[in-house]
């Protein structure tokens, strides 16, 4: 738009004519010049438009900066939870394994064998609930670069 806003823009007049039969020609040009005529406030707020608009595109690439590594610490995050809830799962089914080896060897009690399996189905369950929590994170990641890329398209 700024290009398209001149600094000055004079009237200008251009007519002519003509008469017929016995030729008689004519034309006129006239250029009025006036101080309403210089554009300098329509430019200038053309200009203070797009560096407002600047400021807007600076202040949200720093803000999707911001929020893309905030989604990547999560991401680690998240990623940290799942291989403890794989290691967690791991022990209890080491545990459980002990367990029903010493109970079918009459060493281990119902109670200690049903406390071993509800460890085992709460590590199976935390390992399920982090998996989802690393998904839906992997997820969000994704969408927002998406939403990223498609976004400064229309900057560049």
């Amino acid at each position: 738009r700024l290009d398209e806003t001149p600094l000055f823009d004079p009237d200008i007049s251009i007519s002519a004519s003509s008469n017929l039969p016995f030729t008689s020609v004519s034309g006129s040009v006239s250029i009025t010049l006036s101080p309403d005529h210089w554009r300098r406030e329509d430019r200038d707020d053309i200009i203070e438009l797009i560096d407002e608009k600047q400021a807007e595109i600076d202040l949200e690439s720093k803000l999707m900066e911001y929020e893309l590594d905030m989604l990547r610490k999560r991401i680690a995050s998240v990623e940290k939870n799942y291989h403890a809830s794989i290691a967690a799962l791991t022990n209890a089914k080491i545990s459980y394994d002990e367990t029903l080896f010493y109970y079918n060897n009459d060493e281990r009690t119902d109670l200690e064998l049903e406390e071993a399996t509800i460890n085992l189905n709460a590590a199976e369950i935390n390992r399920y609930g982090s998996a989802v929590d690393l998904l839906e994170t992997y997820g969000e990641y994704i969408e927002y670069l998406d939403i990223a890329r498609w976004s400064t398209q229309f900057i560049s």
